[in-house]
């Protein structure tokens, strides 16, 4: 951008802007510009020890095989689910689960631990679908997915 620091600017648009292209972060869009100003802040803070403060968890397997998160998701549990949304021909995107605030990304195809919480929402993911001859509504899961016991 034109090398301005986040606290000269004065527009929010602008520092929208300048936050997602200095930093990658996006910001909303009815933010106050101080409210916007201190989760640069706190970003910026972060970056600087070491933290993550990327909300969103894109669960994959890693290299060595293990299936376990690509990063480490605070409050893991031994106990979580293992589920595995399989791959077709119609359907390869990833599917994005939000719990509490948090975005998870499950990609398809990869048997991996999700938080109970992210289970169960696909669980409760269901589509009402009709019959076409005698329009009798059905309820089908809308991400077919496997669990396992491990």
């Amino acid at each position: 951008m034109s090398g301005k620091s986040y606290l000269e600017i004065t527009e929010p648009a602008e520092l929208r802007v300048w936050a997602r292209e200095e930093l990658g972060m996006n910001l909303r869009h009815n933010a106050l510009l101080e409210t916007m100003r201190t989760q640069i802040k706190e970003h910026l803070d972060a970056a600087n020890t070491g933290e993550n403060t990327a909300p969103e968890k894109t669960l994959t397997s890693s290299p060595n095989g293990s299936t376990r998160p690509s990063e480490p998701v605070k409050g893991r549990k031994d106990d979580w689910p293992w589920i595995l949304i399989p791959r077709d021909k119609e359907d390869t995107q990833p599917v994005y689960v939000g719990l509490n605030g948090t975005g998870y990304t499950i990609p398809r195809g990869v048997k991996l631990q999700v938080p109970p919480g992210v289970e169960g929402i696909l669980a409760e993911a269901v589509r009402r679908d009709y019959d076409p001859k005698t329009m009798v509504p059905m309820d089908t899961p809308t991400y077919a997915y496997q669990k396992f016991a491990e």
